[in-house]
């Protein structure tokens, strides 16, 4: 068995990342999520979504593209569910930004007839989504 060269040990180490949630070539890509907001959102380089309680969730049709900023605005559809029984789609934005200090993406929804509510997800965290009795909740998210 050949042993590794120490430069390449060290280039393979420093290629590592400990915290693999963040922008990726222009694409947000992760796992970000608030327990108490029972929100996560789950970003691939092909789509992403963002789930929250009760099965309800917004669907964005591609990746989430950040600006050299590192916001973005993308447009998707938002399946509500109320105790459990799905609604929708409805037409709506996802509208945000990405901090680098802290690993929080900052976002809201923009859909007709409803008021944004912000989320602060933060990264590799989990949004607790099975910790919550559906059947009591009144709301689709």
């Amino acid at each position: 068995m050949k042993a590794i060269p120490a430069f390449a040990a060290v280039m393979l180490i420093a290629g590592c990342s400990s915290d693999p949630n963040g922008p990726d070539n222009g694409t947000l890509v992760g796992r970000f999520g608030n327990a108490e907001q029972h929100a996560e959102l789950v970003a691939l380089h092909a789509a992403a979504e963002l789930q929250f309680i009760c099965g309800s969730y917004f669907a964005f049709p591609g990746p989430i593209r950040l600006a050299a900023d590192l916001t973005f605005r993308e447009s998707g559809k938002y399946y509500a569910s109320g105790f459990g029984i799905p609604s929708g789609p409805i037409d709506a934005v996802a509208v945000g930004s990405y901090d680098t200090s802290s690993g929080t993406v900052n976002m809201h929804l923009e859909m007709a007839g409803d008021d944004p509510f912000p989320y602060a997800l933060h990264s590799g965290e989990s949004g607790e989504l099975d910790k919550v009795v559906c059947a009591l909740s009144v709301q689709g998210r």
